[in-house]
């Protein structure tokens, strides 16, 4: 019963996962997107004290807004876990606690200046249906009988290989954006001969 509550949340956080990169590659393939990740971390930001986000600064200097992204990555997936092991119990636990991230992360996404809100929305609800079919998928039919190891390591693997093929396509995306607005924005001064 101990390695089921571990298999679950294994199953949880893998689906979290999942769940951010679908997010993360829709909102890059589609127009007026931006990361939901970092609209939640805007919004993190803009909520922190100053006195917090000073000691942020001084203590992790240049590297604070990546501490601040692996943060909220990390809380995701622990809310995922959390929801993988209260599945045993409820199938409505998982739902509420993906739907709920999901509409945070829309929130986040609809105070976003740099993103459109109905893209905001598309890409996090997109990205809870996956991660909720695949937790449903990897648990058990019945909560007498423990999931089958077989077809549980068949569904972690081929999640497993679909959450780090859409996240290196989604991230490859996303920077080819970000690089293609960065080039934009310098603009090279006339020459006088």
């Amino acid at each position: 019963m101990a390695s089921d509550h571990w298999r679950l949340g294994f199953a949880g956080g893998l689906a979290a996962a999942a769940s951010l990169t679908v997010a993360e590659l829709v909102a890059a393939l589609v127009p007026g997107g931006r990361s939901p990740v970092l609209s939640m971390g805007d919004v993190v930001i803009e909520f922190t004290p100053s006195t917090v986000e000073q000691w942020a600064i001084r203590t992790f200097g240049t590297n604070d807004k990546a501490v601040l992204i692996g943060s909220v990555l990390g809380v995701i997936v622990l809310l995922g876990i959390l929801a993988g092991v209260l599945s045993r119990q409820r199938v409505s636990a998982p739902v509420v606690l993906f739907v709920g991230a999901a509409g945070l992360g829309g929130w986040a996404g609809s105070r976003d200046a740099l993103s459109e809100t109905s893209v905001g929305f598309l890409a996090v609800g997109v990205g809870a249906v996956v991660g909720l079919t695949l937790l449903l998928a990897m648990r058990s039919p019945t909560r007498s009988e423990p999931t089958d190891r077989r077809q549980f390591l068949t569904l972690a693997g081929g999640a497993t290989a679909f959450t780090v093929v859409a996240g290196v396509v989604g991230r490859a995306r996303t920077m080819r954006m970000v690089s293609a607005v960065d080039r934009a924005e310098i603009v090279l001064p006339t020459p006088v001969d």
